[in-house]
């Protein structure tokens, strides 16, 4: 709520700003692909409320970390239950960072010349 009446005191309304924004379309080059993801995702996040947009896959990923937590133990009170979902939820998130990191190092590895 505080975001929009920030914006709604701004010295240019959303939707001016918005068709501001839209009459630079194709007065730009191209920029390099990842640069124009960027560009695009910075966009929508102008335009629509982050928390909406990203709902559907927070609440997907919610549910699979329950179900995990379900199948494994099935018989678990509610509050053990989100414990160990939020604890799954850390593992994954955990083990993303391990490959990220592994996968780091063997680019960085194999760009100066060594095997990984």
């Amino acid at each position: 709520m505080a975001r929009q009446e920030s914006l709604q005191s701004a010295a240019i309304s959303v939707p001016e700003l918005a068709a501001l924004l839209d009459s630079f379309a194709g007065t730009f080059p191209i920029p390099p692909v990842p640069q124009a993801g960027r560009l695009g995702g910075l966009t929508t996040a102008f335009r629509h409320d982050p928390l909406v947009t990203s709902l559907p896959g927070r609440q997907a990923a919610e549910e699979r970390f329950a179900k995990l937590v379900d199948q494994a133990y099935p018989d678990l009170d509610p509050v053990e239950r989100e414990r160990r979902i939020e604890i799954a939820r850390r593992l994954h998130f955990a083990k993303m960072t391990l490959r990220s990191v592994e996968s780091r190092t063997a680019r960085s590895s194999r760009s100066r010349g060594k095997t990984a």
